[in-house]
């Protein structure tokens, strides 16, 4: 860095700084001068004219028809649908996208803890109501493995009231062609009651979303960050991937664990029945002798009901330590297809459909080819009663009737329902946007956040719950040639039928494969892990808050992690704005770009003057740390100046007799390292005194401009004017005039409001360039500041 002189050569500096007078002979240098002859003077309406305003743009049929086609997306879609060549191609990735819906949503319909149907409820009417009012083509609604988890979370606390509340009991039934007892984890009423709930929270969290897609708030998600959230979801696999281990260790909920943790009421896994159960039956009155088969059954499936349910906090540091405990309880058979179906979908999926992606049209649908498989030889080897494998029982055919949830039993679960829909739009809404710009369309996101309460309130009123765009199946989608929403349509008529035809035929169905399914689906969300490295070299803020996130999502539990991750996001934020926001600047070379002077080779500084960048927002939380900073850099602290020339006046008056020069030599208290002072006055008062910082040793001439180069600043507050008003006031109390350069036009009205502009308004300049060239052509200031 050098610093050109302000003599000899200053016309050759002033070049260097392009302020030459010809350079500048422009009319307009100051901002004040630029605003009066050029800012449109404010019109104030009065609000009859406002209204009728209005209602000239809004009452008109082109406007009726623009707001009935942005509601409405599917009326636009229709209109540029090209029979031939988009049909063909919506079909085949409807139908393969349905197939993939049926293993699916049945998997993750039973992670919610509800039974497996109502994951295809979700698959068939979410995927029916994003047709109407989703502007995605190519995304894939239906049911997720993140929401699942988190709405069996919110149903895990209900149960733990039931049981408060002593209104849980065990639930036996009795087989009407049999006549003997059947064991399920929760009696029918008990699910039913379970699944209004979920549709309750479903319901107000999804007209609350719908209002807020109209009011325009789909700009909520921004403040979500893409490390935030994917760590949010890695952690949810954490969870998801636990709670599938019961089901591949063949190990079922026997007892509630008795301490801190909340836990289910229920203790009874699938078609498991405790010897307790067997005692209460009974103790009825029913007779068990003629029932040799489930009684065997009874007394086989006891030894595996051995796990307790945790919920909360470190529920899963609990859940491993109790599966650990309890491992040599394993049902050997239950292990035995678990991993084999595993093997089979890892190996087709990630070595076949994946690998050779681009020569496939349509991948291989191993997963519903293992559904079916395996329901085939569940019921042909009759695995529940020989082997002792959990399946999924009845299924019932056809599509339950619309009923409107007791809204009211959302009251205690709000929050937790309304921090899952949140994920479930960040999920949807980025899912969108990524095949919008892949497929080169628009997508509108306060319409997709419509589009996403819409869905979840279908899905409540048909026995559902909360849903999203799903990752995996919307990519399929979009590989597999779909191009419009009518894939959608297609997808809902495999999974129709399905629900209708083959629902009831899938009772034999070993839970361990759909757990199967779901732990090979999350292999995508665990190779994440491995790309932390890169993270924290691309970014250390965002790695900081993809671990927190992760961290507190895991160790603590889901909604917590998300709100901690959001804290810790908004606290880097703070931390970014505070850190580094200020740097002195000069030209490089002979151009005209200023840029910082520790970074560039060649970098030049004019004589008195020093340039300052801010590159941050100046608000109340930086606006102390930008006073500090701008003494630093200028090698100016005003304050310790008045202080120590005071005190040199005192000593100059004291050692009159002594020394006759102007400048006297003092040894400073270690925070600066020379302190002089000129006395150009007649009676030897000093005029200007310097107090050099460390580090700013190469100012070689007496300071009297700092330019504040505000073109970083991007909004101010009114303790950000303040700061600037005192750096102003207290730099010309010692003789140094501050000028702003390039203030945004964004921040002017609050520096209009404070007074700013009406006190301090002729220091502003138009350009970094004006303010140099002022600063250098006109004499040293001695303003006088009220």
């Amino acid at each position: 860095m050098t610093v050109e002189s302000g003599t000899g050569e200053e016309g050759n500096a002033l070049q260097s700084w392009n302020t030459d007078l010809d350079s500048h002979d422009r009319k307009f240098v100051k901002v004040v001068d630029f605003e009066e002859a050029f800012r449109k003077k404010p019109e104030t309406p009065t609000v009859r004219e406002r209204l009728k305003s209005w209602a000239a743009k809004k009452c008109t049929s082109r406007t009726f028809k623009k707001s009935v086609s942005r509601n409405l997306p599917f009326i636009k879609m229709f209109k540029n649908y090209k029979l031939k060549q988009d049909l063909p191609s919506d079909i085949v990735a409807g139908i393969t996208v349905g197939i993939m819906m049926i293993p699916q949503g049945m998997a993750f319909g039973k992670l919610s803890t509800l039974t497996p149907v109502v994951g295809l409820y979700i698959s068939l009417f979410a995927p029916l109501t994003y047709f109407f009012v989703g502007t995605g083509r190519q995304v894939s609604m239906g049911c997720i493995a993140v929401l699942s988890l988190m709405m069996a979370s919110i149903l895990e606390k209900y149960d733990a009231s039931v049981a408060a509340s002593g209104v849980g009991v065990s639930s036996v039934d009795i087989n009407p062609d049999t006549h003997c007892p059947e064991t399920k984890e929760f009696s029918d009423s008990d699910m039913a009651k379970r699944i209004e709930v979920a549709g309750a929270v479903t319901l107000a969290t999804g007209l609350v979303t719908m209002l807020a897609g109209k009011l325009g708030l789909g700009f909520v998600i921004n403040f979500m960050s893409n490390a935030l959230i994917t760590g949010f979801t890695v952690g949810v696999s954490i969870h998801v991937c636990t709670s599938q281990i019961k089901n591949i260790f063949g190990l079922g909920y026997g007892k509630i664990a008795s301490g801190p943790a909340t836990l289910s009421p229920f203790n009874y896994s699938v078609t498991n029945m405790s010897v307790t159960n067997t005692s209460l039956l009974r103790m009825s009155g029913l007779n068990l002798d003629n029932c040799t088969t489930s009684s065997m059954a009874v007394d086989r499936q006891a030894q595996y009901a051995v796990l307790t349910r945790f919920n909360g906090s470190f529920k899963i540091i609990l859940t491993w330590v109790d599966i650990l405990k309890h491992i040599t309880a394993t049902n050997v058979a239950t292990l035995i297809i678990s991993l084999l179906c595993m093997l089979i979908i890892y190996l087709v999926k990630a070595q076949i459909n994946e690998r050779f992606k681009d020569k496939m049209k349509i991948p291989i649908p191993i997963e519903l080819i293992v559904v079916i498989l395996g329901t085939v030889a569940s019921y042909f080897l009759d695995l529940q009663d020989t082997y002792n494998v959990p399946v999924v029982g009845t299924i019932p055919g056809g599509v339950p009737v619309p009923r409107v949830p007791n809204i009211l039993l959302a009251k205690d679960y709000f929050f937790e329902a309304l921090i899952i829909i949140i994920v479930a739009y960040a999920q949807t809404i980025s899912m969108a946007k990524t095949l919008g710009m892949k497929n080169n369309y628009k997508v509108d996101s306060n319409q997709e956040m419509f589009a996403t309460g819409t869905a979840s309130v279908v899905c409540a009123l048909f026995s559902g719950y909360i849903t999203a765009a799903s990752v995996s199946r919307s990519l399929v989608q979009d590989g597999a040639g779909g191009r419009t929403q009518v894939t959608s349509l297609v997808a809902c008529s495999v999974v129709l039928l399905v629900i209708m035809v083959l629902g009831p035929h899938l009772h034999a169905l070993p839970l361990c494969v759909l757990s199967s399914i779901i732990i090979v689906n999350l292999r995508g969300m665990f190779m994440k892990l491995f790309q932390l490295r890169d993270l924290w070299r691309k970014s250390h803020y965002d790695c900081i808050v993809w671990v927190f996130t992760f961290c507190a999502s895991v160790i603590l539990d889901a909604d917590k992690g998300l709100m901690i991750g959001f804290l810790v996001c908004t606290l880097m934020v703070v931390v970014r704005t505070q850190r580094s926001t200020s740097v002195a600047v000069g030209t490089v070379g002979s151009s005209e770009e200023y840029r910082s002077l520790g970074q560039y080779r060649d970098v030049k500084e004019m004589a008195g003057v020093r340039v300052i960048r801010m590159d941050s927002p100046l608000y109340f939380a930086n606006a102390d740390i930008f006073k500090k900073k701008v003494y630093k850099l200028s090698g100016l602290n005003p304050l310790k100046l008045r202080k120590k020339t005071k005190e040199m006046v005192v000593d100059k008056e004291e050692e009159t007799n002594h020394v006759g020069n102007n400048c006297r030599e003092r040894p400073t208290s270690g925070e600066g390292d020379v302190a002089t002072y000129a006395a150009n006055n007649g009676d030897g008062a000093p005029d200007t005194a310097i107090y050099l910082l460390p580090g700013n040793k190469d100012l070689k001439s007496t300071l009297h401009h700092i330019v504040i180069d505000m073109t970083g600043v991007t909004f101010v507050d009114i303790m950000g004017v303040t700061a600037i008003q005192q750096i102003i006031t207290e730099f010309d109390s010692i003789h140094v005039e501050v000028l702003l350069a390039e203030v945004r036009e964004a921040n002017l009205g609050l520096l209009e409001s404070t007074g700013f502009m009406k006190k301090f308004g002729d220091l502003l300049y138009l350009t970094c360039d004006d303010a140099v060239h002022q600063a250098v052509t006109s004499p040293r200031p001695a303003r006088d500041i009220v």
